[in-house]
């Protein structure tokens, strides 16, 4: 919170210093030149402070960049699975099914199918639909009626 602080205090004092010193530059040629040095001087004393910061202090170990990565890549997965299933039953006018997909990511980042199980109305014949399923799209699903 130290470097916030310090970081601040620089940037305000930069700027009434340049407030100040671009109401004293002359117009014209040399006018546009104090401003570019002027520019300059604001430019370097944004960047100054981070110079002077400790990153061997900052923590990157929190970071876990990867394992969000990992649990988007799982959850798109699952996500189109799921809806694979969803419109091969409705192309073969099975209605009302719902699909839940459970998977995971092994070491190597792919991605590996767990669980897969399928939900549908009690009028429609749970085999028929596992076998429909396995032919289309080589899965082996399991499949229950809505509410077991």
């Amino acid at each position: 919170m130290d470097f916030v602080k310090q970081w601040t205090f620089c940037v305000c004092i930069t700027v009434v210093v340049s407030v100040i010193f671009s109401l004293l530059t002359p117009k014209g040629n040399m006018g546009r030149f104090y401003k570019l040095i002027i520019s300059l001087f604001i430019f370097v004393s944004f960047l100054y402070p981070f110079g002077k910061f400790n990153y061997a202090r900052f923590d990157f170990s929190k970071l876990s960049i990867s394992s969000e990565i990992e649990n988007n890549t799982n959850s798109i997965a699952n996500q189109v699975i799921e809806n694979k299933i969803v419109s091969l039953l409705e192309a073969n006018q099975i209605y009302a099914s719902s699909a839940k997909c459970f998977s995971s990511v092994n070491q190597n980042g792919e991605v590996q199918v767990d669980n897969i199980t399928v939900s549908v109305a009690q009028e429609y014949d749970v085999t028929e639909v596992k076998n429909i399923i396995f032919e289309k799209l080589s899965l082996n699903v399991k499949v229950i009626h809505v509410g077991e």
